[in-house]
């Protein structure tokens, strides 16, 4: 019998117990001293051993905080493999001799409290599992890791403080998890994370450095208040239920692009300061912008909207909500007049979209641009002083302008909508035809198609053209016998 454990973690054969995986990349000696007549720590005693010995979760854990108590300064403290009851620590400061504390592919058989003040080593609990995990206000000093771990109960991290850089890739979430008023300075990594049937609350949370939420999938998850300082991926995350991003900071970029939004979401308040990106997203409940503001162009390129969208949006920068070939049905969108955005709905196919910008002397359409855009749904007739006021022209806006529009595109854009206004105004229709035929009119002029020009010209001014005929034929009849028709006067 030796005095030092015997136990060794091979990262080779441990990863094949059901476990996720394993950040440890090399085989690991404990260095830990063997409990009483036995040939291992008491860390690593089988749960059998433990009880024929009598050994409690309590004294486990004492023998976990002496353990760092004792560790020289500047020295890791690992417990690779470790198997935990109930565990909670109540402690002041806990690792500050410590450099890190190694909890890496451990078990807690049981709930695992951290009751401190400060946690001044990096606590590493990368491919544990776990059945609750709670530290509530703790200061975290170092780095912290939870990667690849699997939670059974709750994560309770409201109010802590992490000064370095915090991980929960990969990790699966099966009840509630809070982090509402958290604050991370260091950069955040929840990517293909899983939250499944669970809440996950960050309210009123500041994000100081990158948050990483790439490829994650949250069921219920409210962000409300929430302070994202630096930029912010979620691209790729599904978010199965209930989403809220209520009166949250945007300061850097936000990408969302590829996410899916299973459920209803709100985005009331929001403030988007940077580069913000929702390209190819799916929104198959009712979403709301509410209340937002965008200080740089926008992309809901390719975007489907399969329930409801309303908007309420200002820029101080004109920025343009670039809505190029999405889907969208019932959908109302308010321009603020005094700090308008630009909607860009080039070739979107919109259904029952509703404009509003406040004042009669407000012309929305200053502000909107469609370009071969399918219309299914639109009111044009609601807007019909509107239109007349800009001459028909929906191609452009007073506020940002696109190049020079090719004229089959513009032709295109206009028999669209003389299509999608048919059966709803006919007069608005057939401004809208004139429009497509003057652009055609234009092409054959400029590619020389000059019997085609004509041909058009005469189809649309037929009869104004037969009448002028008739007129200068009576004209001419009428010189011609001038004389004959005086004499024939009385």
């Amino acid at each position: 019998m030796t005095d030092t454990c015997e136990y060794v973690f091979d990262p080779d054969v441990e990863n094949g117990d059901g476990r996720p995986g394993s950040s440890v990349d090399s085989v690991w000696d404990c260095p830990h001293p063997t409990y009483v007549d036995t040939d291992y720590c008491v860390f690593h005693l089988a749960r059998e051993s433990r009880e024929i010995l009598g050994v409690t979760d309590v004294e486990v854990r004492d023998f976990f905080v002496r353990t760092v108590e004792e560790t020289e300064d500047g020295e890791s403290c690992r417990f690779i493999g470790a198997t935990f009851g109930d565990t909670v620590v109540e402690k002041d400061e806990l690792g500050e001799n410590a450099e890190v504390i190694d909890l890496r592919n451990t078990e807690f058989d049981g709930k695992f409290e951290l009751n401190c003040d400060v946690v001044e080593a990096d606590l590493i609990v990368d491919y544990s599992e776990l059945e609750s995990f709670s530290a509530p206000n703790v200061v975290f000093e170092g780095d912290v890791s939870f990667r690849g771990c699997r939670f059974e109960g709750r994560v309770n991290l409201d109010g802590a403080r992490f000064e370095g850089d915090v991980t929960f890739e990969k990790t699966s979430f099966s009840l509630n998890a809070e982090f509402s008023d958290a604050v991370f300075k260091g950069e955040v990594d929840f990517r293909r994370s899983v939250c499944s049937g669970v809440q996950t609350t960050f309210k009123n949370a500041e994000f100081h450095s990158d948050v990483l939420m790439k490829s994650a999938n949250f069921d219920k998850v409210d962000f409300t208040g929430a302070d994202f300082r630096s930029d912010a991926d979620f691209s790729g995350t599904v978010f199965d239920e209930e989403t809220k991003f209520q009166y949250v900071s945007f300061e850097g970029g936000a990408e969302f692009g590829n996410a899916d939004f299973n459920d209803n979401s709100t985005f009331r308040g929001v403030s988007f300061s940077g580069r913000t990106n929702f390209k190819d997203v799916s929104f198959q409940g009712w979403v709301s912008f509410l209340d937002v503001e965008f200080g740089r162009d926008v992309s809901f390129e390719s975007v489907w909207f399969k329930s409801e969208i309303n908007m309420v949006a200002e820029s101080e920068n004109n920025a343009v909500i670039d809505f190029t070939g999405s889907r969208m049905g019932k959908a109302s969108f308010e321009i603020e007049p005094y700090k308008p955005v630009i909607l860009d709905f080039t070739n979107a196919r919109v259904g029952n979209v509703r404009l509003k910008m406040e004042g009669r002397v407000n012309n929305p359409f200053d502000n909107v641009r469609f370009i071969e855009t399918k219309f299914n749904g639109f009111r044009f007739s609601e807007y019909a002083d509107y239109l007349a006021e800009k001459d028909y022209v929906i191609h452009d806006s007073v506020v940002k302008k696109d190049e020079e529009l090719s004229l089959p595109r513009l032709e295109k854009t206009y028999r669209l909508a003389a299509d999608g206004a048919k059966s709803d105004s006919p007069k608005i229709s057939s401004n809208f035809a004139k429009k497509e035929s003057k652009y055609r009119r234009e092409r054959f002029r400029r590619e020389g198609q000059s019997l085609n020009y004509y041909m058009n010209l005469v189809g649309e001014y037929g009869v104004y053209i037969f009448a002028l005929v008739v007129v200068l034929v009576l004209a001419v009849v009428g010189f011609v016998y001038s004389d004959e028709i005086v004499g024939l006067l009385p």
